[in-house]
């Protein structure tokens, strides 16, 4: 059932790589092969019922847990059947090596006396493995360094697709992140070439091409086009209730959405943002941590391109900053640097250029951000 149990949290480590995805698909039955056919030597035709029940059991999980990528089709395609015969060899070669593999053993393998005391002590590793793992763990199920080699790929593509699209960088790039996590270059790439052979309907980011021609930034968009607003209608601040909405619109596959958002809180966190959203659905002002810098704190950060200035106040003194050089279209980039003895500042939108580019009356607060220096 390890297979059929798989959430998408897991799922993104198993299918890392080939090596990762293939141990964790077919070694299990490989395992239960092996121990099943031990002490069996001379009753070939037990062996045979074995290997059958084993071989018909694994399929039929595999056909249960395939059958959601057919969600909503209300038939099953060439590509269903495609997955079906390549498990279907997958799991009649991994029991045929287990016929091998007991053969050259023969005795070595141990009693079913002890198969059953391994069993109840795994059981017991497991259960209190999970509890610890429960009340310990803190973090997602993807690390900072998965996070960094993924912006290093995708990033600038996918904030300049989200800025077009009125959809907020931060989810936006969850969303991608998530997809590239559960389903890794190489296997798109095995995806594209069966598309060439009509083999599968759709592939890519976020299964949303139907082109083996497409790009990269053309599955993007075709991922974000149908978000819509994110903002909670009341407030005007970016709704969590809505981006859950719209993780779940893209893959109902289980715990796709807790997933998207621990990688949407991971990416947020090295993020500040005002809570007033622009005409390009992405918070007016935006800055990240402060840094050391020649003895001074420096804070960088963009905005809205139509603000037309913004400042920071620190104490009773106000600090503007240095405009840059941008390469994300509709956003101006800008930097500032601070006393090192500074702990905290405001980064708000000047007065003259709150209000003529929302679409909403926000409050004053709503324009500014809270930033700490440390």
């Amino acid at each position: 059932m390890n297979y059929y149990m798989l959430d998408d949290v897991v799922g993104a480590k198993v299918s890392r790589t080939k090596r990762n995805y293939l141990l964790f698909r077919f070694g299990p039955v490989l395992i239960v092969s092996v121990l099943a056919f031990s002490h069996l030597d001379d009753r070939p035709g037990e062996r045979f019922l074995i290997a059958a029940l084993i071989g018909v059991g694994h399929v039929a999980i595999s056909v249960w847990r395939l059958n959601p990528l057919m969600r909503g089709s209300g038939n099953r395609g060439r590509r269903w059947y495609l997955y079906q015969i390549l498990v279907l060899i997958a799991s009649f070669v991994a029991i045929a090596f287990a016929f091998l593999v007991e053969w050259i053993l023969g005795e070595v393998l141990p009693t079913w006396s002890d198969y059953f005391a391994a069993v109840v002590t795994a059981m017991l590793v497991v259960v209190i493995g999970g509890a610890i793992r429960a009340t310990t763990s803190t973090g997602p199920g993807v690390g900072s360094a998965d996070i960094d080699e993924y912006e290093a790929k995708y990033k600038r593509i996918v904030d300049e697709v989200a800025l077009a699209y009125g959809v907020d960088r931060s989810f936006a790039n969850a969303l991608i992140a998530c997809e590239e996590f559960q389903r890794p270059s190489w296997f798109r790439k095995l995806e594209f070439r069966l598309a060439w052979s009509r083999s599968i309907r759709t592939f890519g980011l976020g299964q949303s091409s139907v082109d083996p021609e497409s790009s990269i930034k053309e599955q993007i968009a075709a991922v974000l086009a149908g978000m819509g607003d994110l903002r909670d209608p009341g407030t005007g601040h970016l709704s969590s209730n809505r981006m859950r909405a719209a993780a779940e619109s893209i893959n109902e596959g289980d715990g796709y959405v807790e997933f998207v958002m621990s990688v949407y809180y991971s990416i947020q966190s090295g993020v500040n943002t005002c809570n007033a959203i622009g005409p390009d659905g992405n918070p007016l002002v935006v800055c990240g941590r402060s840094l050391l810098d020649r003895g001074k704190w420096k804070i960088e950060g963009d905005c809205y391109a139509g603000i037309s200035g913004v400042e920071l106040v620190l104490a009773q003194s106000i600090y503007d900053v240095e405009w840059l050089p941008s390469n994300i279209p509709g956003r101006k980039a800008w930097r500032c640097r601070l006393p090192i003895d500074a702990s905290s500042v405001v980064v708000r939108v000047e007065n003259s250029s709150a209000s003529h580019v929302v679409d909403r009356p926000y409050p004053r607060e709503d324009f500014a951000i809270q930033v700490g220096i440390y």
